[in-house]
């Protein structure tokens, strides 16, 4: 199966909303659309690994840490850990990638 994900993110409807693109050693392989707007805080019990394809991503860790993620940045959310995108003109854009179980 063969992707490019910058045009298969482009062409979801909803930003922030992930498709599932296979299932890998029981993980989930997602991509998704990002935007400006960010998205509302979530916590997961499992860690998560995200990596921005193109694009930045500013991403929100616990109550005031932002992190601001940039193409070919990968990163490991551990499960517990409160989470969001940061809603900020300029902000998040491109393409995401999660992993997931």
């Amino acid at each position: 199966m063969r992707v490019h994900l910058p045009d298969r993110a482009a062409a979801l409807g909803d930003a922030w909303r992930s498709e599932r693109l296979a299932r890998v050693a029981g993980a989930n392989i997602k991509v998704l659309r990002m935007t400006e707007a960010g998205f509302a805080e979530e916590v997961h019990d499992y860690d998560e690994a995200i990596l921005v394809v193109e694009g930045c991503l500013l991403l929100g860790l616990g109550d005031d840490e932002v992190v601001e993620l940039e193409a070919g940045d990968f990163f490991v959310i551990p499960a517990g850990l409160r989470h969001r995108g940061v809603a900020r003109s300029g902000g998040s854009h491109g393409t995401l990638m999660i992993f997931d179980p």
